[in-house]
C-alpha cells in the first residue's frame, strides 16, 4: 500500500520514510513478506533520494541484500554512502563495498 501512496502522492514520500524507519527499529527483515514490501516500496523512494538514508540504517547483511537484489537502487545507494561515510558504521560501509583496504 505504501508503494502505491508513492505512485499516486510522490509529496508522501518523507512521511512514508518515517514509517519505515520505524519498520527498521523493528527488525522488518524477520518476516519474509514485509521485507520484500519493504525493499519494493524503498526502491521506488529511492527516485527522490529519500529511502537512502533508511536503507543505511539497516544491519550490514540486510543491507548487502538489498544491494545484491536491487541493482539500481544499489548503485545509488552507493554514491549517497560514500558521501556519508564518515558517519556510517564499518560494516555498513563493507556491505556497500566502501570500505578502505589501504589500512
Amino acid at each position: 500500500m505504501a508503494s502505491q501512496a508513492l505512485v499516486y502522492c510522490p509529496a508522501l514520500a518523507e512521511f512514508l520514510m518515517s514509517l519505515m524507519r520505524r519498520l527498521v527499529e523493528r527488525k522488518i527483515w524477520t518476516k519474509p513478506k514485509l521485507w520484500t514490501g519493504f525493499v519494493k516500496c524503498c526502491a521506488m523512494a529511492a527516485a527522490g533520494d529519500h529511502a537512502l538514508p533508511v536503507l543505511l540504517l539497516l544491519p550490514a547483511a540486510q543491507l548487502k541484500q538489498v544491494v545484491e537484489s536491487q541493482p539500481d537502487l544499489g548503485a545509488r545507494l552507493v554514491s549517497y554512502a560514500a558521501t556519508q561515510a564518515a558517519s556510517l558504521p564499518p560494516a555498513s560501509l563493507e556491505a556497500l563495498g566502501l570500505n578502505d583496504d589501504d589500512e
